[in-house]
């Protein structure tokens, strides 16, 4: 169970870091996902995300943006004045509000259009993988190449890496990221107090182990599968919150007895998927996707 779970941290530490490499390696660029979606998510979301959509029109993905609303395509690739979103917040048009885009934020969008929308996984294809696909990897080659990878990226951007941070802090962040709250006071001085120096990857190991990773984990993936912002009518049926919840009780027990499996994953990911496109009966689809993970 130990190898499981720490191979299942580290894959998906991995795929996060595989990600931020091309960020770094780009850092003159503007992509999607690093430099567009935040300032939409800040400015834009209010009125076009997923809860309300003025004027027909959603920007949270490139996919809604291209097909646009009742005025046509917020955005297309290459394109600014065919690129509407663009045209109104140049202007000052939008957002309606006083808070309008930074000249910094207003010049993302530009270069991101004009550069033909590019994203973080475009430029992942030519990114060297160092560890090639297929098969397994021993865990701490893994993590070696880990480091080669963030390591090349602040090179590539002239950065320099930041100090290796002290015992109250790793302590505070990993009981956070693993167990989804600060550590007692009484753990905390025997972690402080230890003076073994495996002490760090101990504390990992013994994480991973409990029952309040798993119930993190699960309750991580029940958040992102089903978004709290779904809408909820407990009058007639049709609240998720109950089904909600249920699905993550079941993800933690399953990674607690080992059985998170690729095919689990790939079920929730594909539920995902028919999710985000019926957006005229959320719950409905909500319901679809709890039971088809739970298969």
């Amino acid at each position: 169970m130990l190898l499981t779970s720490r191979q299942q941290l580290l894959g998906l530490v991995s795929a996060a870091l595989l990600v931020l490499h091309p960020v770094l390696a780009f850092a003159q660029e503007s992509l999607f996902e690093r430099d567009v979606l935040p300032v939409l998510t800040k400015q834009c979301l209010g009125c076009h995300g997923g809860l309300r959509q003025k004027g027909g029109l959603e920007l949270r993905t490139i996919a809604a943006g291209l097909k646009g609303g009742k005025t046509g395509p917020a955005w297309k690739s290459g394109d600014l004045k065919g690129s509407e979103a663009w045209n109104r917040i140049a202007s000052d048009e939008m957002p309606p509000n006083e808070r309008k885009l930074s000249a910094a934020e207003k010049e993302h969008l530009k270069n991101w259009i004009q550069s033909g929308l590019p994203t973080v996984a475009d430029r992942r294809k030519s990114v060297d993988p160092i560890l090639k696909p297929g098969g397994k990897h021993d865990v701490r080659k893994v993590a070696a190449t880990i480091d080669q990878h963030i390591q090349r990226g602040l090179e590539e951007a002239k950065l320099k890496p930041m100090p290796t941070i002290g015992d109250a802090e790793f302590l505070r962040r990993i009981y956070l990221d693993l167990a989804g709250r600060v550590p007692t006071a009484e753990k905390a001085a025997e972690f402080l107090d230890n003076q073994d120096p495996d002490k760090r990857a101990k504390l990992i190991d013994s994480l991973l182990e409990s029952k309040e990773f798993a119930t993190q984990f699960g309750r991580t993936w029940r958040e992102w599968i089903v978004p709290p912002e779904l809408p909820a009518n407990t009058n007639n049926g049709g609240n998720c919150a109950g089904p909600a919840r249920d699905l993550g009780k079941w993800i933690g027990d399953r990674v607690l007895k080992g059985g998170w499996l690729g095919q689990d994953r790939s079920r929730c990911l594909d539920g995902k998927r028919k999710l985000s496109e019926r957006k005229r009966r959320p719950r409905v689809a909500a319901r679809d996707l709890l039971s088809a993970c739970r298969l």
